[in-house]
C-alpha cells in the first residue's frame, strides 16, 4: 500500500513538472505570434523599392510617421511614433509599449515580424523615435502594423488602482 502512494506522489510530481514546462513553453513569446495570419487588403502598406519613401498609419490611439528605403532583401526604416492627445493629456506615463511591424508576402500573409519600439517600462508619454534595419524574407510585398501598451496615471507607482491610479490597456491587431 505504502509503495503505491509513493508511486502516486513520484507520478503526481512529474505531471506538474511537465505542466509547469508546458505552460512556460506556451507563455513564451514565441508562442504568440500573427504568422501565417491573412491580412485583408485594406489593411495593407504596400512596399516600392528604393526610396526613401514617407508614409503615415494612424489609429485612434497613435500616429506612425515612418520612412523607408528598401534595397533587395533589407528595408531601412526609422520614423516617429506619436501619441493621441487622449493619452498623452489623461496619463502621464506608458507601463508598457510594443509597436510591431508585420511582414506580409504575396498571398497577404504575415511572413515575419519586427518590434520597432525600444523596450520601455514606466517612461513618459511622448513622441518615441525608431530606426531599424530590417532583413525581408523573400517575397514580401507590403506591411502592417500592431501595438499593445498601458497608459498610467497616479497612484504608488504609476500603475498603482489600489492607490488611486488608473491605466488604460490599448491595443491594435494586424488585422483590425
Amino acid at each position: 500500500m505504502r509503495q503505491n502512494k509513493i508511486i502516486s506522489i513520484r507520478l503526481f510530481s512529474g505531471l506538474s513538472v511537465f505542466l509547469l514546462f508546458a505552460t512556460l513553453a506556451a507563455c513564451s513569446a514565441g508562442f504568440f505570434t500573427y504568422n501565417g495570419l491573412v491580412v485583408n487588403e485594406d489593411k495593407l502598406i504596400l512596399l516600392d523599392s528604393g526610396g526613401p519613401h514617407d508614409g503615415s498609419w494612424q489609429t485612434d490611439d497613435l500616429a506612425v510617421m515612418y520612412r523607408y528605403t528598401r534595397s533587395g532583401d533589407k528595408m531601412t526604416f526609422s520614423g516617429d511614433i506619436r501619441f493621441a492627445d487622449r493619452l498623452k493629456y489623461n496619463y502621464r506615463t506608458l507601463s508598457n509599449f510594443d509597436l510591431w511591424v508585420h511582414l506580409i508576402n504575396s498571398e497577404n500573409k504575415i511572413a515575419g515580424d519586427r518590434n520597432l519600439s525600444p523596450y520601455r517600462y514606466y517612461t513618459e508619454i511622448d513622441k518615441i523615435p525608431f530606426n531599424q534595419t530590417i532583413d525581408l524574407p523573400p517575397g514580401i510585398k507590403a506591411i502592417s502594423f500592431s501595438y499593445s501598451g498601458r497608459a498610467s496615471e497616479g497612484g504608488n507607482n504609476m500603475d498603482d488602482q489600489a492607490n488611486g491610479g488608473i491605466h488604460l490597456d490599448f491595443w491594435k491587431v494586424p488585422n483590425g
